[in-house]
């Protein structure tokens, strides 16, 4: 498999270049750009869910498991997070293009806006969460380079 052998090829000894284990961490994952899988509904309160396989990231079991405290750290999620949105922002958009003007702001407005992303591993699947609100701020970003 491709995804095996990038993972293979990706192997930095970061211990005896006397990194910490989040550089470890974040080398495994920047090396390893994950396949988004499913981008859920805005519920009610404006939050969005997606999905990755932990794979994509070049994370076996083994991996998980010794990385643990690193990969759901505040510093981890939120990178990660803010990556894959930022990386796959055309999806995100195209899925909240079903949704009404009003609908959107409503929940942008109502339920204050993105502070952190929310993250579950199930089965082999990573589940994060954030504020649609987040989106949002990007494109904002995204106009202030044309004014």
């Amino acid at each position: 498999m491709e995804l095996e052998s990038q993972v293979e090829n990706s192997k930095i000894d970061y211990k005896s270049l006397n990194c910490s284990r989040y550089r470890e961490i974040i080398g495994k994952i920047m090396s390893n750009p994950p396949k988004l899988i499913s981008i859920g509904d805005l519920d009610e309160k404006g939050d969005v869910t997606f999905s990755i396989c932990m794979k994509d990231f070049g994370l076996d079991y083994k991996d998980y498991k010794n990385y643990e405290n690193e990969f759901f750290s505040r510093f981890i999620i939120d990178l990660v997070g803010e990556l894959i949105v930022r990386e796959n922002l055309n999806e995100f958009v195209n899925k909240m293009k079903g949704y009404g003007v009003e609908e959107y702001m409503s929940v942008v407005e109502l339920y204050g806006s993105h502070k952190q992303f929310g993250i579950k591993a199930q089965k082999g699947v990573l589940i994060f969460k954030f504020h649609v609100s987040f989106i949002k701020n990007i494109l904002t970003e995204d106009l202030r380079d044309f004014l």
